[in-house]
């Protein structure tokens, strides 16, 4: 089965104060076009990303960056098998062979330190290779409620603006007490997704730029293990 990567997603905008090495960075015409319609903007969350897929013998399989991940690699993947295992029958009959599920794998920090993780992995998008798209918020909600996973937070559906989306980007996260990273905005019909961007403030740009695993591993706080109720 051919391998699928995650496409990069291009800055909507570049806010105030950031610098832009080698992503793209959408055209003004562009970005007016696609702030032109109602868009959904969810939380850019910090972590690793992560997709989890079947073959066709029916084996788990996970991917980061454009490779598949084997145990004894980089510590932050070690619990992922125990979380994944555990919600194996689930997973196997919703995604099958034919979805890639995309989400955060936020076990360790990198440059946020999250204290109110309602789980160590939230999805974010689900990739059909049948139909070679990715579904809508709506339909991948649907396939993560039934495979007891988290989506990253929702932050505003409907039409906005620059100024508006540079004001969204002052508030609060909902998983630590600090800024929000960034911002992922999605265009959406018929049932799947037609174009994303994001935004990126610009400490966290230059966080990633010095990047994480360079200084001491520290891992992130999740709230149901808090309270005694982890979802490993």
């Amino acid at each position: 089965m051919e391998f699928f990567k995650f496409p990069r997603t291009p800055h909507l905008f570049v806010l105030p104060g950031a610098s832009i090495r080698d992503d793209k960075v959408m055209s003004e015409s562009e970005a007016n076009a696609f702030l032109s319609q109602a868009v959904i903007v969810e939380e850019k969350v910090d972590g690793a990303n992560v997709g989890i897929s079947f073959d066709r013998k029916g084996d788990l399989q996970f991917q980061n960056r454009g490779n598949y991940i084997s145990p004894g690699g980089h510590p932050q993947f070690e619990p992922l098998w125990e979380w994944a295992y555990k919600r194996f029958e689930k997973l196997k009959k919703h995604l099958t062979e034919r979805y890639i599920l995309f989400g955060e794998w936020c076990y360790l920090k990198h440059s946020i330190q999250y204290t109110q993780l309602p789980d160590w992995f939230l999805g974010f998008d689900i990739y059909d290779r049948h139909s070679k798209y990715f579904l809508s918020v709506e339909k991948r909600n649907h396939y993560l409620m039934n495979c007891e996973i988290e989506p990253v937070p929702l932050v505003f559906k409907g039409h906005t603006t620059t100024s508006t989306l540079i004001a969204i980007m002052n508030k609060p996260s909902m998983l630590y007490p600090g800024p929000l990273e960034g911002l992922y905005l999605r265009l959406e019909t018929g049932g799947h997704l037609n174009q994303r961007a994001k935004l990126v403030r610009s400490e966290f740009i230059q966080s990633i730029e010095e990047h994480w695993s360079k200084g001491r591993l520290v891992k992130n706080k999740c709230i149901s293990f808090l309270h005694g109720t982890e979802r490993m």
